[in-house]
C-alpha cells in the first residue's frame, strides 16, 4: 500500500521509523547550538566588559582637566582674598609701626611663609599650597628738579603674596601685587 508518505513496508522495515531520525538530528543540533551558545555568550559579555573599560577611560580622562580648572580656580580666590586683605588693612599695621606686626614683612631681610588650606574638593580633600607674603618700601629718589616721597611725607609700600601649589606633579606659582601709599 502506497500512502502519501511513501510505501508502508519501507516505515515498518526502519527500526526506528525516519521520523526519529530526522528528530535525532535536530537533538543533535541543538545540543551544537546550546555548545555555541554559552561561547557567544562569553565573546559577547567580553566585548561589553572591554567596551566599559574603554568608556571608563574616556570619562577620566574628561574628569582629569576639571580637576585642573577647580584647582586654578581655588589658587585665584585665594589671592582675591589676599589682595582684599592688603587693601582693607590698616596702613599702621602694614608699616609695622606703634608695636604691630605686619603680615607681609620688609623685604629682603624677611618673609613669611605658611602653608594654607585654598580649598576643598568634592571629595572631602584639602587642596594646600604655600603662601609666601613680603612687602618692599618703593619710595622714588629725588632728582634735582623733583622731591622724593620720603621729602613730601609719602610711605608707599609693595605688598606681595606669592602662592605656590601642586597639580599632578607640576607647581605653579600665582602672585599678587597691592601698592599702598601713605
Amino acid at each position: 500500500m502506497i500512502t502519501k508518505f511513501g510505501p508502508i513496508k519501507k516505515q515498518l522495515n526502519t527500526p526506528r521509523g525516519s521520523w526519529l531520525k530526522s528528530s535525532q538530528t535536530t537533538k543533535n543540533s541543538l545540543k551544537r547550538r546550546a555548545g555555541s551558545f554559552l561561547v557567544e555568550g562569553t565573546v559577547a559579555l567580553s566585548l561589553l566588559v572591554a567596551i566599559a573599560i574603554i568608556l571608563l577611560s574616556l570619562s577620566i580622562d574628561v574628569i582629569t582637566p576639571r580637576v585642573w580648572v577647580i584647582r586654578q580656580n581655588l589658587a585665584d580666590a585665594y589671592l582675591t582674598r589676599e589682595v582684599a586683605l592688603g587693601n582693607s588693612m590698616d596702613f599702621d599695621i602694614i608699616a609695622g609701626r606703634d608695636g604691630n606686626v605686619s603680615p607681609w614683612p620688609v623685604f629682603p631681610a624677611n618673609t613669611v611663609t605658611n602653608n594654607v588650606v585654598i580649598g576643598t574638593l568634592n571629595n572631602g580633600q584639602n587642596v594646600t599650597a604655600t603662601l609666601t607674603r613680603t612687602r618692599i618700601l618703593r619710595n622714588s629718589p629725588g632728582t634735582p628738579q623733583f622731591l622724593s616721597l620720603t621729602d613730601l611725607g609719602i610711605s608707599m609700600w609693595e605688598l606681595q603674596s606669592h602662592l605656590s601649589y601642586t597639580i599632578g606633579g607640576d607647581t605653579y606659582v600665582k602672585s599678587r601685587t597691592m601698592v599702598r601709599t601713605e
